[in-house]
């Protein structure tokens, strides 16, 4: 049940990351969160929690945790409302201690005692944390049983590369499904993790059957509503004849068959993933089979029907948007509106990497662009119709965008002002940049980094940049070593 729980290196279990903050930081943290508690109890309590447009899985799991440990130290968060703020910046331009005044607490954003990211200031954040664990030493919640899994879970989804059908991931799909509801997306996180404390240490055949059911009911549901994208293919349809030999009668795979639905494309992942946790391949506690036995426990049948219901139609919807992806790659490669260039990394063997660049509103483009699918990049430069354009790198490649940041800031405030006026070190820094147009972000102690000019999804009120698509793909091509 509990195989990702780390050791602190003498042979006892930790959930979640131990004291490592450094002295400084951790000074720095107890002072902001002593400061947060005075303010808090002189506004008589907790009234609203804020966080940032479409909330990764680690701001609504710090939420968890402080409604669950927190009601002490803050009292009023089990009732308190939950706001976004999507334009990014401080939410109504007011720091943390003025919104903590008002019995507000930020969470993932503004400098807080609960927000790990470098700030436009210089303050270079809390390295390896997450929101969910800020809280956890705050609160000082449980470091082991089901909370430290939680928390431990959270923290890894947020900091390491993750299961695409993990929670992390979930969330995100959740979110791109339904944008405009911020509620709907609520709800069914915080039936997941309802679901999460209370898992069993072991499942059964039953709750492998079961969600096979329920995978079987949502196909008939896709079936009748008939909206595929109509692309055919994959090792399932390609090699029926050899899937039938080895399919059970209540297989999800057969099923699927009879619907005549196993040959579109963007449904394959599903069938495998069902087919594999049926059999009982998937161990992992925050996949899909064992959630949906769960929430059908603690909600009953016709909830859980509802929650996986929803989780798939997003999931489903991300598949034919990365499929829709791959088809405009290949034919903007073709017309050459997708920009493709080869740079060296490194002093020692030469280790050449491709970039990518392309005007694109599907937001799975820069999945697919790192996909061999698409152009296998290592270097994935994606702009909106608005104008608002990223730089994301593989984390397989190693890659990091500090000098990339520099040159791209530099060019951004000549394009602004006519000159550079921030200093070296404010060019390369982590955060928003002085020119307050690209955030550069880069987890710790993974290799990989964005650089991101706004969001379509968290800070939707950043301005795009004054440089054109080939303006930035130039900049990233020319660095001679992007380390």
């Amino acid at each position: 049940m509990r195989n990702w729980r780390r050791s602190d290196g003498r042979g006892r279990k930790l959930s979640y990351p131990p004291d490592w903050l450094a002295p400084e930081l951790a000074r720095k943290f107890w002072a902001i969160l002593d400061e947060l508690f005075r303010l808090i109890r002189e506004a008589g309590g907790v009234k609203k929690i804020i966080v940032h447009g479409s909330p990764h899985a680690d701001e609504y799991g710090a939420i968890e945790v402080l409604c669950r440990f927190g009601c002490r130290q803050f009292p009023g968060i089990a009732r308190a409302r939950i706001e976004v703020w999507e334009d990014g910046g401080l939410p109504e331009g007011k720091s943390w201690e003025d919104h903590a005044r008002e019995g507000t607490i930020l969470i993932g954003l503004g400098g807080s005692p609960f927000d790990e990211h470098p700030q436009s200031d210089g303050d270079e954040g809390f390295p390896g944390e997450c929101a969910t664990t800020l809280v956890a030493r705050a609160v000082h919640a449980p470091r082991d049983g089901v909370a430290g899994d939680f928390i431990g879970h959270v923290w890894r989804v947020d900091t390491q590369p993750a299961s695409r059908w993990g929670i992390g991931e979930l969330v995100k799909s959740l979110n791109r499904r339904y944008p405009d509801d911020f509620e709907m997306v609520t709800r069914i996180v915080q039936m997941t993790f309802r679901a999460w404390f209370r898992l069993p240490k072991l499942w059964s055949a039953n709750d492998r059957a079961l969600f096979s059911e329920m995978v079987a009911s949502w196909l008939h549901q896709k079936k009748s509503e008939n909206e595929f994208l109509g692309f055919e293919g994959g090792q399932i349809h390609d090699n029926w004849e050899r899937w039938e030999a080895k399919l059970g009668a209540s297989s999800v795979i057969r099923v699927a068959h009879k619907l005549g639905l196993a040959r579109y494309l963007e449904l394959e992942p599903f069938l495998l993933y069902a087919h594999g946790f049926a059999g009982g391949y998937n161990k992992e506690m925050m996949e899909l089979g064992v959630l949906a036995a769960a929430v059908a426990r603690i909600e009953g049948d016709r909830a859980a029907i509802w929650w996986l219901g929803s989780v798939l139609d997003a999931k489903l919807a991300d598949q034919k948007r990365f499929v829709e992806a791959i088809l405009e790659v290949n034919s903007k490669v073709t017309s050459g509106e997708c920009l493709v260039g080869v740079i060296t990394l490194g002093d020692g063997p030469r280790k050449l990497i491709r970039v990518a660049a392309i005007e694109s509103g599907n937001d799975r483009m820069n999945q697919v662009l790192q996909s061999p699918m698409g152009v296998n990049a290592s270097v994935a430069i994606v702009r909106q119709p608005s104008g608002n354009t990223a730089v994301f790198t593989a984390r397989r490649s190693g890659v990091t965008l500090d000098d990339v940041a520099k040159l791209i800031r530099a060019a951004e405030e000549r394009k602004i002002y006519g000159e550079v006026r921030s200093s070296s070190a404010d060019l390369k820094r982590l955060g928003m940049g002085k020119e307050e147009r690209w955030y550069h972000h880069r987890v710790a102690g993974v290799r990989g980094s964005m650089l991101l000019n706004g969001s379509t999804q968290a800070a939707k009120g950043v301005p795009p940049t004054e440089l054109t698509l080939q303006e930035v793909f130039d900049v990233v091509v020319g660095v001679p070593k992007v380390q």
